[in-house]
């Protein structure tokens, strides 16, 4: 799970009243990371994903292809825009 200690919350994308994405970045363990993990009423889920440093660059760089193939989806659409505030 996610432990947001160290972590900045940069983005945050709700799903409803209770369930929201929130997008965190910082240094965990001593490696810098970009943490994107389900929350539900304000507790982190076990799904998420948490990249160091060079994965979360390499996500970055295929945010174009993710919008390209998924134009028409706003939830997509608002990952890669909270993707974009990161920076690395």
């Amino acid at each position: 799970m996610s432990d947001s200690k160290g972590l900045e919350i940069v983005g945050r994308i709700p799903r409803n009243a209770i369930q929201e994405v929130l997008v965190n970045v910082g240094t965990y363990r001593m490696i810098d990371v970009v943490d994107i993990r389900w929350y539900a009423n304000n507790k982190p889920s076990y799904k998420g994903i948490r990249l160091n440093r060079e994965e979360a660059k390499k996500l970055l760089s295929e945010k174009k292809s993710l919008c390209n193939t998924f134009d028409d989806s706003e939830r997509v659409v608002g990952v890669v825009s909270v993707l974009s505030l990161i920076h690395i």
